[in-house]
């Protein structure tokens, strides 16, 4: 072996030893607690390592981190299963189960130095400094008459306005794009009915398409996120307000469940300003099922 085999050889066993070490390194913890009834993120960061379109490895983290809240009862365990007579039906309910996991069955979640409530059925958002704790009640029935009470719409990106206005509303912290509005699209498919929607939470976003009831078949349909309206467009993206732009072309069979199976596309704290959304389902055969099924927002 010549001498830059030798080099060679050892930069690799070097990067190779730190993989191993990377790996073997546990992961930051997620710092968050239990307080009274609601769940306290001890910072607006660790809330967004959760929620922003989080690796396989993160939610699984979390869910032994909320496992260890003993005694935590989430929104999810209290309200209908969105699979339940139709993902896209279930009007005023948290659609999103990993977000209704995170909240109380009041809507409620602490996240830094902020008490939030979301009110999926009015669309408004109720935020409240945990420094005025005392007045929880007021937060959770909507009491704008209280002054401490800031309100909101589920349309807002609800913390970034809580910093800006901690800020004194410094124009730096606040991002000028526009967030899009809400949507939801059907299209009956035999027996079942196939959705696309996009759901605002205010503190949370989520662009997902979805198939229900399913019954208990053991071939889930493919979602074919290619092509489009036009046909010949082939991909589909979304634009993070003031952020990234994410862009793709894939078939997925997605999450499934005997009643209802979806596919998340995005998920996370900032609304989104673009997005080009289509799929169509395909059966067992590979035969289509639908045509072309979603939206477009600001393209």
């Amino acid at each position: 072996m010549n001498k830059p085999t030798h080099i060679l050889a050892a930069l690799l066993l070097i990067s190779g030893a730190g993989v191993a070490a990377a790996q073997a390194r546990p992961a930051t913890p997620i710092r968050v607690s239990l307080v009274g009834d609601r769940l306290a993120f001890a910072t607006v960061a660790d809330y967004r390592r959760v929620v922003d379109q989080p690796t396989e490895a993160t939610r699984a983290q979390w869910a032994r981190t909320l496992a260890a809240q003993r005694g935590f009862v989430s929104l999810a365990q209290r309200q209908p299963s969105p699979g339940r007579g139709g993902a896209g039906s279930r009007a005023g309910l948290v659609r999103d189960e990993y977000f209704a996991g995170i909240l109380n069955p009041a809507g409620v979640v602490q996240i830094g130095e902020w008490i939030i409530r979301v009110d999926a059925a009015a669309e408004k958002v109720y935020a409240l400094a945990v420094a005025n704790a005392g007045e929880y009640r007021d937060l959770v029935a909507g009491n704008t008459r209280n002054a401490h009470v800031q309100q909101f719409t589920t349309g807002d990106d609800v913390l970034e306005l809580l910093a800006s206005r901690q800020h004194g509303g410094q124009k730096s912290l606040f991002c000028n794009q526009s967030g899009i509005g809400g949507r939801h699209m059907s299209i009956p498919v035999g027996g079942m009915n196939a959705y696309a929607d996009f759901d605002r939470y205010g503190i949370y976003f989520t662009l997902w398409a979805s198939m229900s009831p399913y019954g208990s078949s053991p071939f889930p349909n493919t979602f074919e996120f290619t092509g489009g309206i036009p046909a010949n467009q082939g991909y589909v993206y979304y634009h993070v307000r003031c952020g990234s732009t994410a862009s793709y072309a894939t078939a997925t069979k997605g999450a499934w469940k005997l009643t209802y199976q979806r596919v998340q596309s995005y998920q996370g704290s900032t609304n989104l300003n673009q997005v080009y959304f289509y799929y169509r389902l395909k059966d067992a055969q590979s035969a289509y099922l639908t045509p072309w099924l979603g939206f477009r927002v600001n393209k």
